[in-house]
Parts: structure tokens; C-alpha cells; sequence
């Protein structure tokens, strides 16, 4: 009996979940199915939280209200959450000056020091949190790792996915763009 690759299975799935959850945000629909991002049923709200950062200050998620926001849960032994760093990175570093936030909530136990020497290693720059009590990722019910939460201008979830994703794919810029230029807009 052949197996199918993993990442086969889980980009499937992925698309099997977009079309069962419906557009939620048409123009933006393709974007989110070319890096097979499930959509929500209906827009809601992204569960506020403080989490310290690797200096030991409190970051909240309200602080980022406005910006599109790129949350990524990861974990230092997760090979497929290593692999996909750069490539968050780089999306950081191109549009970070134009509203996106990339956000990083390492679930590792046992303190900062080993998290700072991967993020060092990968040459992360953006915002890394600590959540080593699993606070937060119970709340955003984290099932795998890594797992990506696409959270829109206005504090609501566009999307999320589940395994590595090539953010910095030719479909991951045109999703950004699309949604910093076109997106929910945030009230305030």
C-alpha cells in the first residue's frame, strides 16, 4: 500500500476545509486557498492574552490592534516550526513598515534562553512571545505545531493554518499585500 506524503495530506486538508468553511472574505479567498488557510464559518474576534517576550516585558495582542497579524504558534524542537521561520522573517522584514505583524508564542518549557538561542540561530527579529504554560495556546486551541492564526485590521481571525506553509511564497506576498491594502479595517 503506497502512503501519501504528509504535506500532501495536510495541504488537502486544508483545501477540503476551505471549501467546506465557505468564503468569508471573497476577494481575499484565493490568496487563502493558494497557502490552504481555512477560513472561519464567521469572523470572530482573536482571543486577547499578555505574554512576556524574550526580554521578560508584557506584550498584549490589543497593542497590535490595526496591523494584519501573522500569529505563529512554534515550539524550538518542531522541525517543520524551524523551517518555516525564514520565511516569516522575511515577510516581517518587507512589509513589517506597511501594518503586518508577525507574532511568534513559543510553547517550550524552561525559559527564555534556549527560545533566544533558536531565534538568534534563525534570524528572527520579530516579536517572539513566551507561553510556556500553555495559557494561550489552549485558548486559540493549538492542535499541532506549528499552527498560524491570520488575524484582519480589526482584531478578527481570517484564517488559520495548521503545519508548514511557505509564507513567503509568490502567493504568501499576494496574500499579504491583498490584506493590508483591501482588508477589514479595524473601528478605532
Amino acid at each position: 500500500m503506497s502512503r501519501w506524503p504528509a504535506e500532501t495530506v495536510v495541504a488537502s486538508l486544508g483545501m477540503a476545509l476551505v471549501a467546506f468553511a465557505g468564503p468569508v472574505v471573497a476577494q481575499g479567498e484565493r490568496w487563502l486557498q493558494a497557502l490552504a488557510i481555512d477560513q472561519p464559518r464567521e469572523r470572530r474576534s482573536a482571543p486577547e492574552f499578555a505574554l512576556p517576550n524574550l526580554g521578560g516585558k508584557i506584550k498584549q495582542l490589543e497593542g497590535y490592534r490595526g496591523d494584519l497579524i501573522i500569529l505563529n504558534f512554534w515550539a524550538t524542537w518542531c522541525r517543520p516550526c524551524r523551517a518555516e521561520m525564514p520565511a516569516l522573517e522575511a515577510l516581517w522584514q518587507k512589509y513589517g513598515d506597511q501594518g503586518l505583524t508577525v507574532i511568534g508564542v513559543n510553547v517550550d518549557r524552561g525559559g527564555a534562553g534556549k527560545v533566544r538561542a533558536v531565534a538568534e540561530e534563525l534570524g528572527i527579529t520579530f516579536p517572539v512571545l513566551l507561553d510556556p504554560d500553555g495559557e494561550v495556546r489552549s485558548r486559540y486551541k493549538v492542535t499541532a505545531f506549528p499552527q498560524t492564526y491570520l488575524i484582519g485590521r480589526d482584531g478578527k481571525f481570517l484564517g488559520k493554518a495548521v503545519g508548514e506553509r511557505d509564507w513567503a511564497s509568490e502567493s504568501g506576498h499576494r496574500l499579504v499585500r491583498y490584506f493590508l491594502e483591501r482588508g477589514p479595517r479595524s473601528p478605532d
